[in-house]
């Protein structure tokens, strides 16, 4: 299954393992060890390891007897030491509980549940909303007219500037009253035609 980059790094952001026996996450690419994953500690060091074994591998199977040091094929360049001394360092932190199962948690939940509303709201975070959205899709009107003042208020219209723009042949000069360069404010606020409406 092939993911785009982004989505796979907004989904690897958006959890992270709770590791009580360890049998169901992944050594080398679930964000499992103080909330991140190995690849972000210890990058290097997880290029050296075959791709078919960083999925396979478990956490549970990794500490034992030090299996994950078998993993790594490669040559053993000055940062990839470097790096694996500090995560055999941040190994040995590690417990397992055999008795608790591992746990996948969301981040963008207090409860730690998935949920698409939370998903979706995460996909925005960081974003302002566009000034007068919310209440342009409140207002009664035709849905044509809703459609294109959505635009409009994007400056999404394709008027003479817009086109100029995208280097399309054009004047540049508004239609109705030819005196000014016919922008979307223009055409609906300044043009003396458009006012005597």
């Amino acid at each position: 299954l092939r993911v785009d980059p982004i989505s796979q790094a907004f989904f690897t952001a958006s959890i992270r393992c709770e590791v009580g026996d360890g049998t169901s996450t992944s050594f080398w690419s679930d964000p499992w060890l103080q909330g991140g994953c190995l690849s972000a500690l210890a990058p290097d060091l997880v290029d050296i390891v075959p791709s078919h074994q960083r999925f396979r591998r478990t956490v549970a199977s990794a500490l034992v007897n030090h299996n994950w040091i078998t993993d790594l094929v490669g040559p053993l360049t000055l940062p990839v030491l470097f790096q694996f001394l500090l995560l055999r360092q941040r190994l040995q932190e590690v417990v397992l509980d055999p008795s608790t199962p591992d746990r996948v948690v969301w981040n963008w939940c207090p409860s730690g549940l998935y949920s698409c509303s939370s998903a979706y709201q995460a996909h925005f975070v960081g974003q302002t909303a566009l000034l007068g959205a919310k209440e342009l899709w409140k207002v009664k009107a035709p849905n044509e007219f809703r459609l294109f003042f959505w635009l409009a208020i994007q400056d999404r219209c394709w008027t003479s500037d817009r086109l100029l723009r995208h280097g399309l042949q054009n004047s540049g000069s508004c239609a109705l009253c030819c005196q000014q360069t016919e922008t979307i404010d223009h055409l609906l606020l300044q043009c003396v035609f458009s006012k005597e409406i």
